[in-house]
């Protein structure tokens, strides 16, 4: 397990939820025993973890620190786990740096958009 995951909180979060952890497997499309053991061995893979904490309305980071690590490792991109040493590090201000961004090239592209059209109606 990658040390900076929580994932004691993680799990505390999905017992305070509405949800089982039958139904979070089945949500995340996986068996009650496999989401369960990837729970206990601290091994969930990017995309499940990703799709929890959806369901939880949290964000992936709240179970890291500030400015956390997270190893990557093999094909299955799991957090934690052995594997060849990749990291990807999270920090709250380029976090929200990042997701700035993206709003305003939203709003860029959406005005592009409508440029477009106005353009393309006209002839």
């Amino acid at each position: 397990m990658d040390k900076n995951m929580n994932y004691k909180d993680l799990k505390d979060e999905i017992k305070k939820s509405n949800y089982t952890i039958k139904q979070c497997a089945e949500i995340v499309g996986m068996s009650e025993v496999g989401f369960h053991q990837s729970l206990q061995r601290e091994t969930l893979s990017l995309n499940v973890y990703e799709k929890i904490c959806e369901l939880l309305g949290v964000s992936p980071s709240s179970f890291f620190d500030d400015a956390s690590s997270v190893t990557v490792s093999g094909n299955q991109n799991h957090i934690g786990g052995i594997g060849n040493g990749n990291r990807i590090v999270f920090t709250s201000p380029e976090v929200k740096a990042l997701k700035q961004r993206i709003k305003d090239l939203e709003k860029i592209i959406d005005s592009q958009e409508k440029m477009i059209e106005l353009l393309t109606n006209k002839k």
